[in-house]
């Protein structure tokens, strides 16, 4: 029988990248071809905006998360305190 928790699994688990080097989805911010490259393979992941609402809630300063950069989720959280 399946343990319960893995019936429960976390959104991290249906990630579309799980498994895959994660230094993809850290590219310098100005290498504009890499940025694209991350955010076009996360625009079809299935966890697509509980990756980026958990970038947005744990206030995670670098990476793409759900096809956002750093600079998009902090404009997001200005413009959701104001």
């Amino acid at each position: 029988m399946v343990a319960k928790t893995r019936l429960l699994r976390s959104w991290r688990d249906k990630a579309a990248c799980l498994g895959l080097d994660v230094t993809w989805f850290y590219p310098a911010p100005d290498d504009v071809l890499a940025v694209l490259r991350a955010q076009t393979f996360c625009a079809s992941c299935p966890v697509r905006r509980d990756c980026a609402r958990h970038a947005i809630e744990h206030n995670e300063q670098h990476g793409i998360w759900g096809g956002s950069t750093a600079q998009e989720r902090a404009a997001f959280r200005r413009a959701m305190s104001s």
